[in-house]
């Protein structure tokens, strides 16, 4: 896979105007030295959403608080992957894109790894044409899954020649960590073999359609192997934020302006072959936070189709309540004499029954009140206090009100009283910290708070001496916030240069919403900030007295446990750290 050059990426971001560019999706409006707009990552009646043009950032001050840069919004606003965005803002300026065409092994794992897979598809897609794997694409044919749905989901196979695809790799000469990393073969006794050897495989993408993993499927049903294979998480992979099918459905997703959410990949085929095309798999029967928030970017309309049987049911009220902790009230499809939607859809009256079911589809707490016992003992109050253990989790309080009034009507008790039963379950616990010992607590942690956003600010700013002092003398190590510490990480290497660190393209190759709002956080919050080299001086030397006084606790604590002709050379070390504090700033005399 080619890469786009570090170097163009700069110069797109560079070039690129925030303000052109936001104001070609919504519309702003001037306000003093920012512009102005309603939000458009959440709703609202009051513009908070600000697009400052000298720093080249947006930050939203109601309730989502999304920040970022140019490739940022676009990545948010239009669904899309960082390249796409890149990709964009390049034709939008008139940028071309040289592709860096250097040598895999001097590429990154994760670049491999997509080169890797995209190789393997390829291979495996071609290998369902050829008349010696007929039974595969037979067994396809069985399923009714038609050619254009094979084409359009990539849909392959894998016999077993294990030596073949194992070849075609080794001549692209990818690196031994990649290939060890892309779980594609298995040491055995006789030497390597193909994971996925003598299935049909479906290819797994991400949004932006690169193939990131592989599921694969026998063709009978020995009980003595796995139906379904997958892929091991990897560096390009993770299952728990990963929707199969996603990269085709997002587009019918936005005309359509809601989504089904289904277990696997024959269902997600299965609808999109009967006319449901904005359909999206779940890869298994448990939601996970990560997929309700990646999906949650695309819409908050969600109808969970799951198996019709009782293992089903229970994953689709499990599914319910993960989104309702998202602040997302789904409505729960059931299909009807235990089908899966696969099965269902087989049927001559299954799509028009779905059409219909959509129209009755049932909230989460509905959903789940339907589907309990009624005739067993306490069944009732088992279900209002695993509702309310549920609604207790949503963060958003307004959305959390609305379902607890949702519940208070399905069980008719009064609204006070579900709202007070909340209240109670979100009341911290009693604690048997001190009042003293507490203060020093919450003092210690914004102490740690703020010479770390002090030294990150430093880093940030212009003033070159400074920074090149922090990078001559700071060890990472001393960080103790893991967030200040990965935005250190990411600009460590720019410190000791003569050039203004490139702020706006770390902002929007950053990918971690956290740190990257950390990063804007403090990069806007320099109104009553100076840096200057004394400033950094001061701030290194607290970080290093801040390590030696641990070191010296550490020995005293030792000290109760030491035995006696020891303990003269704990105080020994002791009072050699003390006397390194107290002589720290001798280190920088020079400087």
């Amino acid at each position: 896979m080619s890469r786009i050059p570090e170097q163009t990426i700069s110069r797109i971001i560079e070039t690129a105007d925030i303000v052109e560019v936001i104001s070609s999706r919504i519309e702003l409006k001037k306000r003093g030295l920012n512009f102005w707009a309603l939000c458009p990552f959440h709703d609202e009646k009051t513009p908070s959403f600000s697009v400052s043009p000298s720093k080249q950032i947006y930050s939203c001050f109601g309730g989502c608080g999304a920040k970022g840069g140019v490739a940022n919004f676009l990545m948010q606003y239009d669904k899309i992957q960082f390249v796409e965005a890149i990709e964009k803002l390049a034709n939008m300026y008139n940028i071309e894109i040289k592709l860096d065409e250097k040598s895999f092994q001097s590429r990154n794992i994760k670049s491999q790894l997509l080169e890797i897979y995209k190789i393997t598809s390829n291979y495996y897609r071609n290998q369902i044409k050829k008349e010696i794997n007929l039974e595969y694409f037979n067994y396809l044919l069985k399923r009714k899954i038609n050619q254009e749905m094979i084409e359009l989901y990539e849909i392959g196979c894998s016999n077993k020649n294990n030596e073949e695809l194992l070849n075609l790799l080794r001549k692209n000469k990818f690196s031994a960590e990649a290939m060890k990393k892309s779980g594609l073969f298995i040491n055995g006794k006789n030497g390597y073999f193909e994971t996925f050897n003598s299935r049909v495989i479906f290819p797994i993408k991400n949004p932006a359609g690169e193939v990131i993993a592989f599921a694969g499927r026998v063709l009978d049903d020995n009980p003595k192997s796995r139906k379904f294979i997958n892929s091991y998480d990897s560096p390009i992979y993770y299952k728990s934020k990963n929707l199969y099918g996603l990269d085709i459905a997002k587009n019918y997703i936005n005309k359509e302006k809601n989504v089904f959410l289904v277990e696997g990949q024959w269902d997600v085929v299965r609808m999109h072959q009967s006319g449901f095309k904005n359909v999206v798999g779940i890869g298994g029967t448990s939601l996970t936070d990560l997929q309700a928030t990646i999906i949650k970017q695309y819409t908050s309309n969600i109808f969970v189709l799951l198996d019709g049987d009782s293992a089903g049911k229970k994953a689709a009220i499990r599914s319910g309540y993960t989104l309702l902790k998202n602040s997302i009230d789904c409505k729960i499809i059931c299909p009807p004499n235990n089908f899966d939607p696969d099965d269902w859809l087989l049927t001559e009256t299954g799509k028009k029954e779905l059409t219909k079911n959509i129209k009755n589809a049932r909230s989460t707490i509905h959903f789940h009140f339907d589907n309990i016992d009624k005739s067993e003992n306490n069944a009732i109050n088992n279900f209002i206090e695993e509702s309310i253990n549920h609604i207790v989790e949503i963060k958003d309080p307004i959305f959390r009100e609305l379902i607890a009034k949702s519940l208070s009507n399905i069980i008719n008790v009064k609204q006070e009283n579900i709202l007070q039963s909340i209240e109670n379950k979100l009341k911290p616990r009693p604690s048997f910290i001190t009042k003293d010992k507490k203060e020093k607590m919450i003092s210690s942690k914004d102490s740690i708070n703020l010479i770390e956003d002090d030294l990150i600010r430093l880093c940030l700013s212009n003033e070159f001496d400074a920074r090149k002092i922090i990078f001559k003398y700071m060890n990472k190590d001393w960080l103790i916030s893991v967030i200040h510490r990965t935005i250190f990480d990411e600009i460590f290497i720019h410190l000791n240069s003569d050039y203004e660190i490139p702020i706006d393209l770390i902002i929007n190759k950053t990918e971690d919403d956290g740190v990257r709002n950390k990063i804007i956080e403090l990069y806007e919050d320099d109104s009553k900030f100076s840096p200057c080299k004394e400033m950094a001086i001061d701030c290194l030397i607290r970080f290093e007295k801040r390590v030696l006084k641990k070191d010296i606790q550490i020995l005293r604590n030792k000290i109760k446990d030491t035995p006696a002709d020891e303990i003269n050379s704990i105080i020994s070390q002791i009072s050699n750290i003390e006397k390194n504090i107290n002589e720290l700033s001798l280190k920088y005399k020079n400087e």
